[in-house]
């Protein structure tokens, strides 16, 4: 039996939105510019040409322009090599990006959101959190977390959404506390989940009609509400399943690195 509703998580979370506006802002600000920055760093990823058989291309386009006899099967595989090489680059800075970067700051975000709710005084430099404590174990337990998510999706797309419902609360228990092992922040997480991925799943598709909403203010709608207002929700959320965790007993310790400086 849930221990929570939609109605009154979304209702919390618009509260603490009301009184803390202006660092949500800047919260949402900064999600967006991580979620664009893979895409910047890609395009303007220089690589030597000779490398990517645009030599190739470029001759066989000449011919076409010229209406000279083209080799096609030259040009084709030119372009495919060039879709690959690209695609290949593009994937492996954007996984390394997310490993050491993205996902480390997200714990720090979400630290930030757990003072933020019960304290105006939360400061932002809480965002610097997990480079500074234990960021090599944070990165270590985010990266498993990003490589099981993906094993899992192999599969098909159900298995790998589940096991990401499964894992979700795992960047809230590091940013309670970093020391956890990827053993026990696994372990809790799968618990707090364990017959609330439906109910979580819920919960996200009832923003669908605010997401579809932002799509014809450009985005702007997105940034200025509900990209709070979701992260927010999702906050109240671990605070309610951790609550429930805490009744049974399991979750021992987690409130350690709460106090740390």
């Amino acid at each position: 039996m849930n221990t929570w509703s939609r109605s009154e998580l979304k209702g919390n979370a618009r509260q603490v939105l009301s009184r803390t506006y202006g660092k949500m802002i800047v919260i949402s600000l900064l999600l967006t510019a991580l979620q664009m920055l893979p895409s910047r760093f890609t395009v303007q990823f220089k690589v030597p040409y000779q490398y990517l058989g645009l030599s190739e291309f470029t001759f066989n386009m000449r011919d076409i322009f010229l209406h000279r006899e083209v080799d096609w099967n030259r040009l084709i595989g030119a372009i495919l090599l060039f879709i690959f090489i690209m695609s290949l680059i593009s994937a492996l800075f954007q996984s390394v990006l997310s490993i050491f970067l993205t996902a480390p700051l997200e714990v720090s975000i979400k630290r930030f959101l757990l003072f933020n709710r019960s304290s105006d005084q939360a400061d932002l430099k809480e965002l610097s959190y997990a480079f500074r404590y234990s960021y090599l174990n944070i990165v270590k337990v985010l990266f498993f977390k990003l490589l099981y998510t993906f094993l899992w999706g192999l599969l098909l797309w159900v298995p790998g959404i589940i096991k990401s419902y499964e894992y979700r609360m795992i960047p809230y228990l590091l940013a309670e506390n970093p020391n956890l092992s990827k053993d026990e922040a696994f372990a809790i997480s799968k618990r707090m989940m364990d017959g609330q991925k439906w109910e979580a799943f819920v919960l996200d598709c009832s923003f669908i009609g605010f997401q579809i909403l932002s799509l014809f203010t450009a985005g702007l709608l997105a940034i200025f509400y509900v990209t709070p207002y979701k992260i927010l929700t999702d906050t109240e959320l671990y605070v309610a399943l951790k609550g429930k965790e805490m009744d049974q007993g399991i979750n021992q310790g987690m409130n350690q690195g709460m106090n740390q400086v």
